[in-house]
Formats: C-alpha cells, sequence, structure tokens
C-alpha cells in the first residue's frame, strides 16, 4: 500500500470510528430520553438523517423497521472493503461451513472438498459439517439479509450496560422460559442460570443476552451438546459451554478438543478461570475469554463476530479469527436475541455495516438448486471450482519464447516456486528479472495486483513478450501457504494435516505449497515444519 493510501485508510478509519462514537452516545441520549418518555420524538426527528447515511438498497428495509420499531436507531458503517474481495475470502477452504443435510446449491464443490466421482463431500468439522458455497456465503454475508425486526439483532452492541440491568434480567428469564436453562445448573451449587449469566455480563462487560443466545445456539436449547454433558468420556465432570476451542485437531474430535482446552491444556492452562471443571467456572470463563478476545477488540456484534470485517479489525486479521464457522450461525444468533428483547419497547442502535461496490440489490437466498450451482457469485466474479489450483487452466510456456525470466526463483512446469510468506507482487515482479517483455500478477479473482499487495498460494504471473503475446503463465506457490491469503496459520496447518490423514485431497500449487521441503512429496516432515513456524522456532524460507 502506498503512503498516501495508508494515510486515507487511516482516515477512513478514523472517521468511523468516530462516527460509531457519536451514533453509540446519541444512542444512550435517546435510551435515556425513552425513559423519560421522549424517546420516540428524538428518534424521529434524526431517522431521515440516519436514513441517508445509508445507500439507497438499504433504506426501503429501514423504513419499514422504522415504522414498526420508532425508538430504534441505524447506524451505518462504511467498511471500505470491495464486496467482491469479501465474499471470495470469507468463501475460501474451511473458512465458512454448512451443515452436511443442506440443499446441495449451498455446499461447495472447490478443490479438495466435494468428490465429483460419486457426487459426495468431504466432512471438514466432523461428518456433518461441509463447505459453504459462494452463492450461500454471499447470502449471509450481505446485511440487507438482516434487515427484519428479528435478524436485525446481529447488529447490536455486545458491550454490557448497567443502565440495563432490570431489561436484562427479564430479557433473560423470557429468553430461557422453554430451555434447560430455565431454572438452576445441572448440578448442586444452587446456582440459578440467569444469575449466572448475570454475574458473568456484569463481570467481564458483555450483554448477558447474547451470551445465552450464544449458548443456546452452540448446546441447543435442551443442552445436548456433548461438551456441556459433563460425562464425555475422559473428560467427565469438565464442561465448555461455548464450544470454545472446540474443532478437530491432532487427532481430536471437536468435541475432544473442546474439552481438552476446558480441562486447562495446551497454552496458558490457567488462563479464562480454566480448568472448568464445574459449570459456572465455564459460564464465567467463556464470558472472560469472548469478552476479551471478541468484545474489547471491536468483534463486539454478532455479524463481526461471524465475519470479522469491522473498522477496528488489521489486515491481517481481517476474514480471520472468527468465532465460528457456520455460515448461519450469525443469523441463527440474532434470531435467539431477538426473542429476549421481544415486547420490550427500548431505544437501541443497531451498527450496520456497508461494503463497497455492493450489488445493487440485497442477494437473494440460493434455492435448493443443482449440485455445483451454488459455485459462482451474484456478480459472476467469483468461481469457485475444482480447477481453481490445476495449471492446465492457465496457457503453459510456448515454443522458442522471445521472452524470459532470470531469477532465482525456481520457474517450471507452470510454477513458481519458492516464494516465501508475505512476498509482495512488486518484490516478486522485480526479482523474476524479465527479458525482453513485461509480466504481470494476478490474483485468483483475475484482478491485477501491484505494489506492496501480499501474495498468496495460487496467484499467477503472466509473461508477455514486448508485442503483448502471453509467453508464459504460472501459478505462485508460497511456501506453507495452503490456503491462498499470503500467512502461515493454523488453517494451514489443518489442511497439511488433513491432507496426510487422506481427509482432504491436495493438488495443483496447493499440493506444491505443501511440500515445503521440496522433496517431490508431503510427508509429517512438511507438516512439522510448519508447526515449527508456528510456534516460532524455525522459519519457513
Amino acid at each position: 500500500m502506498r503512503g498516501d493510501d495508508k494515510v486515507r485508510e487511516k482516515a477512513l478509519k478514523a472517521s468511523v470510528k468516530g462516527k460509531r462514537l457519536v451514533s453509540l452516545l446519541l444512542a444512550g441520549l435517546m435510551l435515556f430520553l425513552s425513559f423519560q418518555g421522549f424517546g420516540s420524538i428524538a428518534h424521529a426527528a434524526s431517522f431521515e438523517e440516519q436514513l441517508a447515511s445509508f445507500p439507497e438498497s438499504y433504506r426501503p428495509y429501514l423504513e419499514q423497521l422504522h415504522a414498526a420499531h420508532p425508538n430504534w436507531s441505524f447506524t451505518a458503517e462504511y467498511l471500505g472493503i470491495d464486496w467482491d474481495t469479501a465474499v471470495f475470502n470469507e468463501s475460501d477452504y474451511g473458512v465458512s461451513l454448512t451443515a452436511a443435510s443442506s440443499p446441495a446449491s449451498w455446499k461447495g464443490t472447490m478443490d479438495s472438498v466435494f468428490n465429483a466421482e460419486n457426487n459426495t463431500w468431504v466432512g471438514l468439522d466432523g461428518s456433518s459439517w461441509v463447505q459453504a458455497s459462494v452463492a450461500v456465503t454471499e447470502y449471509f454475508m450481505d446485511p440487507r439479509t438482516y434487515l427484519n425486526d428479528q435478524s436485525v439483532f446481529a447488529f447490536l452492541d455486545h458491550s454490557y450496560n448497567e443502565g440495563l440491568a432490570g431489561t436484562y434480567e427479564s430479557g433473560l428469564r423470557q429468553m430461557l422460559a422453554n430451555t434447560a436453562m430455565n431454572g438452576n445448573l445441572q448440578d448442586n451449587s444452587g446456582h440459578n442460570y440467569v444469575a449466572v449469566l448475570l454475574d458473568a455480563g456484569r463481570s467481564y462487560g458483555v450483554n448477558p443476552m447474547v451470551l445465552a443466545a450464544m449458548i443456546v445456539i452452540e448446546q441447543g436449547s435442551d443442552l445436548h451438546g456433548n461438551c456441556v454433558s459433563g460425562t464425555y468420556p475422559g473428560y467427565e465432570n469438565f464442561y465448555n459451554y461455548f464450544n470454545i476451542g472446540a474443532y478437530s485437531a491432532n487427532g481430536m474430535n471437536a468435541h475432544q478438543r473442546g474439552l481438552w482446552y476446558a480441562s486447562g491444556q495446551g497454552s496458558g492452562q490457567t488462563s479464562y478461570r480454566r480448568p472448568w471443571n464445574s459449570r459456572y467456572e465455564a459460564i464465567m470463563g467463556g464470558a472472560m475469554y469472548y469478552a476479551q478476545n471478541y468484545v474489547s477488540q471491536g468483534q463486539d456484534t454478532l455479524y463481526y463476530k461471524r465475519f470479522n470485517v469491522g473498522p477496528s479489525t488489521s489486515e491481517d486479521q481481517r476474514f480471520r479469527h472468527q468465532y465460528m464457522t457456520n455460515i448461519q450461525g450469525c443469523a441463527s444468533e440474532a434470531q435467539k436475541l431477538a426473542q429476549a428483547y421481544a415486547g420490550q419497547d427500548l431505544a437501541l442502535n443497531f451498527v450496520i455495516p456497508v461494503y463497497d461496490n455492493m450489488p445493487a440489490g440485497a442477494v437473494a437466498r440460493p434455492s435448493s438448486g443443482d449440485i455445483g450451482s451454488g459455485d459462482v457469485s451474484s456478480s459472476g466474479r467469483i468461481v469457485r471450482t475444482n480447477s481453481r489450483f490445476n495449471p492446465d487452466a492457465a496457457p503453459t510456456q510456448i515454443a522458442n519464447p522471445t521472452a524470459s525470466f532470470n531469477t532465482a526463483y525456481a520457474v517450471a512446469d507452470g510454477y513458481v516456486r519458492g516464494v516465501t510468506a508475505g512476498t509482495t507482487a512488486g518484490g516478486l515482479t522485480s526479482a523474476l528479472g524479465v527479458q525482453n517483455g513485461t509480466v504481470t500478477v494476478y490474483n485468483t479473482l483475475g484482478s491485477v495486483i501491484t505494489g506492496d499487495r501480499r501474495l498468496g498460494t495460487g496467484c499467477t504471473v503472466y509473461l508477455y513478450n514486448n508485442a503483448g503475446e502471453v509467453q508464459e503463465a504460472d501459478y505462485i506457490v508460497v511456501n506453507g501457504d495452503l490456503n491462498g491469503d499470503g500467512r502461515i496459520t493454523a488453517v494451514d496447518l489443518l489442511r497439511v494435516q488433513k491432507g496426510l490423514l487422506g481427509v482432504t485431497a491436495l493438488a495443483g500449487a496447493v499440493y506444491q505449497a505443501a511440500d515445503i521441503n521440496g522433496d517431490g512429496q508431503v510427508s509429517a516432515l512438511d507438516l512439522l515444519k510448519v508447526q515449527k513456524h508456528l510456534l516460532g522456532v524455525s522459519s519457513i524460507a
């Protein structure tokens, strides 16, 4: 990013934060006025100004919400993020999942997640969860999807407000009335769920009704989840109400991994009040974890918890550090939270994100559709298929080229190997040493990237001669970066592991990125190199 771009980005973030702070302060004032009987007047006077701050496509939905709930206010939060870029990243391998029982159009068929020979999907978090398609990811990412009186709670601030203590208590009782949390904890402690959630919210600065909604989604209204049974073999009397750390890894299934974490294993064994060897400690510790790692980091709405795109999120964390992979998780939690507020005419403020270059109208919910029908975005610019990392999809070197590379990188067989994480488009272009021609670098969306834009596995380099004719096209291989984001993270470690176990296939540029030691095969030695890199023991060169 150029210096002037950075200045503009900082100015945008500062402006967005400032507008949001002002809106939240106004919401607090309106809340006070509503308690004095003046709330509807205050909101009616400002609603037109609020409406004008949103794109045209948002306004009909907001007008309907205002008509039904005149005490509510709405803040537009402009993110400065391109819509296609956001959808592309959120639909990447393992980032967004859907239930295996979902319609075919909801399930992705890109490389390594779908077997075209027998029309079956690979389980990515146990057998029940598979890759979400581009179409369903785009639908649940579209903020306009949530602009109804139930789902709009995806945009409610999660911070604790002492002035609403009474509202929290009545809301919790209403929300939990027909659940297994209607009464005391399932032990002999005498603790009541409502009281514990109120204590957790007040102690760590989180809306306790949000905590309750999270538990219901994670464990079910009947608390049938294995992480809260207290009887799971090998982890008896340990609990994890929020499923923190509950994902398949190192030979453990998601339940085992979650309870392993609850028992105080892994780094920081006593962090977040661990071990969670009582239901009370599991709820209190889970609330502490969520407050410190999400709410205080700017992921302070259900939407930002699921899609980490907020204005306070750094570029390195964007589209990562997300609380869940379930593509419907945000919508489901919002509906649970709405139940807690039902019938209470409160002055609530909703912070609603706006992306750059969004579709003209709200994205349609995918129909049942055929296999592969969800692989293309509404704009047609994002395509996720099995050919994404197929070298045959790009031109190969022509006979007798008049342009060539003079570089230390290994350029052969349709790949540029030896590229390290963090390498930029400008840095690679300079290092390729083009002779008698020019070079252009494209990202996986087919857009030209230059300067300090970070390269990821699957980007392509096109070599042109001085007449503008294509001489060669090669896929870039960033060692250790299997998901194409240009970084080496736990996501890449998991993908190497699943490849070794035969759970997912490694092919094309992904296989090359996993073969870190360059011996032509992916083995436990490559997995070990990724682990050491993540632990800081050694770096992948």
